[in-house]
């Protein structure tokens, strides 16, 4: 997992990778002796500002191959603004806001259209996306 405060290696993205595979082969196994299947769903980041500064979900997860395994993967658009970006605004906001006083990058990014375009561009579909959203 790469940005925010916890220490990457490179191979956590593909860590990540595996272990969604290992836990869906294995819930797999077990509705194939009770006759259920088992929701797997995987709660992924939106906003791409982190310590760090500017970053990319795609850096930290293979996005596609998450969605293959998982029935699902929830979204976290609520936490676009937050104590890593450089100034105050909308947690979940809908569409990119000209007003907002975030660098043009960010503010064109951090946004739930945005982030679900993003999911979409790296291969999610969109029947796979579940919006995880600040009320």
């Amino acid at each position: 997992v790469h940005g925010g405060m916890n220490r990457s290696r490179p191979e956590d993205r593909a860590d990540a990778t595996a272990l969604v595979r290992e836990l869906r082969r294995q819930l797999d196994a077990l509705g194939g002796r009770t006759h259920r299947h088992y929701l797997l769903t995987v709660a992924t980041p939106a906003g791409t500002w982190q310590q760090g500064g500017a970053y990319s979900v795609g850096d930290s997860y293979d996005l596609a191959a998450l969605a293959q395994a998982a029935d699902w993967l929830n979204v976290m658009t609520y936490d676009m603004n937050n104590i890593f970006s450089p100034v105050t605004g909308f947690n979940t906001p809908l569409g990119a806001d000209p007003r907002d006083a975030a660098p043009a990058p960010q503010r064109s990014r951090d946004n739930l259209t945005s982030a679900v375009g993003y999911y979409e561009s790296q291969g999610v579909p969109a029947s796979k996306i579940m919006l995880g959203m600040a009320f």
